[in-house]
């Protein structure tokens, strides 16, 4: 509970930053590791970090920088149920203050999970942006916009030799299509960023 009251604490004392409502916000949700020594209650081996410790949910503004929340939690994944419970509590809280205000919720791909995007996504003014993990289906729908990116660097670092100038470091093309993990409930937009540079092939996916 006591922690709980610290999570609501931060929250309130980042509204009571603004004179007035913003005309916009980001949340940027970043898990990061507090590395444990000794016994510590709910201190566990986490894979991804190679330690023992905990796995706070920290949650940033993106424009200002400005630290909204905080939720000191065990060390394991947290699932996606508790960062939907935390979000339902958190945007509850901005929009008993802010009921006009855009918000936009970004995060890594572990924050693509069905919880979440079915608490975010029926939500008025609000939109989501989470990052995507590359995997085969996903690149399947982009090949043949790499393939169309490759030739424009082939093409891009040939007129550079051509004009005796520098190779580009990289080029890029952009596409969407829609794409629905097994575990969500619907399709959703999908941006690609197809990048190729001289060491290969650099895909981004975002979910949104």
């Amino acid at each position: 509970k006591d922690l709980y009251r610290l999570t609501q604490a931060l929250g309130a004392h980042f509204v009571a930053s603004y004179p007035e409502p913003p005309a916009a916000i980001v949340l940027d949700l970043a898990h990061t590791d507090e590395p444990t020594h000794g016994q510590q209650e709910f201190a566990f081996y986490n894979h991804y970090y190679k330690n023992y410790g905990y796995v706070p949910l920290c949650i940033f503004e993106g424009l200002s920088g400005a630290l909204v929340t905080a939720c000191l939690r065990p060390g394991p994944r947290p699932p996606g149920r508790e960062k939907a419970m935390l979000l339902v509590r958190l945007l509850a809280c901005l929009r008993r203050h802010w009921p006009q205000t855009h918000i936009l919720v970004r995060g890594d791909s572990h924050c693509a999970t069905p919880e979440v995007i079915e608490v975010l996504a029926p939500r008025h003014l609000l939109d989501f942006v989470f990052g995507l993990a590359g995997k085969p289906v996903l690149l399947r729908h982009a090949a043949p916009v790499i393939q169309e990116a490759r030739r424009l660097h082939q093409q891009r670092t040939a007129l550079a030799q051509a004009h005796h100038a520098s190779p580009p470091d990289r080029s890029r093309l952009y596409a969407e299509f829609a794409y629905g993990a097994a575990s969500w409930a619907q399709p959703w937009r999908v941006i690609l960023k197809a990048e190729v540079m001289a060491a290969g092939d650099n895909p981004r996916f975002v979910v949104t």
